[in-house]
């Protein structure tokens, strides 16, 4: 019976690869060797891990739980559309009211955005004190991260279409040398936005004293007015 199967697959074995010659002892052996003889070079999978056929493999490289965990961890990084500096022709300057205490008087200005689209700004305005007339007056305003209402750091502010950033003046009443001489009253102020140098100007209605000196805070989201005031 081997014979014949021995036979059998050396017939075969001449058609498919007629080089092929070599003698064989099993069916087994002799078919290993044709296959090599051929050109096969395949290793067999080892015993218990079977070699992924083509699906399989498809199927583990598109396996839906890898692709959901990529696709949830993946973030977008869509460019954001640049925001315009606040300047003069976007702004309103407006007065907001004042208080005082003995010696000093709080003043309460905003810069208002009237234009249609954010603009953003950062540190100081420009201030200068105006008389009833529009003329300038002495303004002496120093920088102040810390006033006597309270810390004010300088901050980046976008101020939205209709929204404000706000700055406060504190005002001395005794003037430089403590007598009040060359105070004057103040009917309105001037002011420039920190990255421009086009002017802003606000009335005061019935005017204030003022007398040179102040000190000056840096803008302020929303309001100035500390709550409470």
């Amino acid at each position: 019976m081997i014979e014949h199967v021995r036979l059998a697959v050396l017939r075969l074995a001449a058609r498919v690869c007629p080089k092929t010659r070599a003698p064989v002892r099993t069916a087994a052996l002799l078919t290993a060797t044709m296959l090599t003889a051929c050109g096969g070079s395949s290793a067999p999978a080892p015993s218990g891990q079977p070699t992924p056929t083509g699906t399989a493999a498809a199927t583990a490289t598109q396996n839906p739980a890898s692709t959901a965990t990529s696709s949830s961890t993946t973030t977008s990084t869509s460019p954001v559309a640049a925001i315009p500096v606040c300047t003069a022709s976007r702004l309103r300057l407006v007065y907001q009211g004042s208080n005082g205490a003995v010696g000093t008087l709080a003043l309460y200005f905003a810069m208002r955005n009237t234009s249609t689209t954010p603009c953003h700004t950062y540190g100081y305005p420009g201030v200068l004190f105006l008389a009833g007339s529009g003329v300038g007056l002495r303004t002496k305003a120093a920088r102040t991260t810390h006033d006597p209402l309270g810390s004010t750091p300088p901050r980046a502010i976008v101020i939205a279409p209709g929204g404000s950033a706000g700055f406060r003046l504190i005002a001395n009443l005794s003037a430089e040398a403590g007598t009040g001489a060359g105070c004057a009253t103040a009917g309105g102020l001037q002011a420039i936005a920190p990255d421009d140098t086009a002017t802003l100007r606000v009335r005061i209605p019935g005017g204030v004293p003022e007398c040179g000196i102040a000190t000056l805070s840096p803008l302020l989201p929303g309001s100035a007015i500390p709550p409470g005031t």
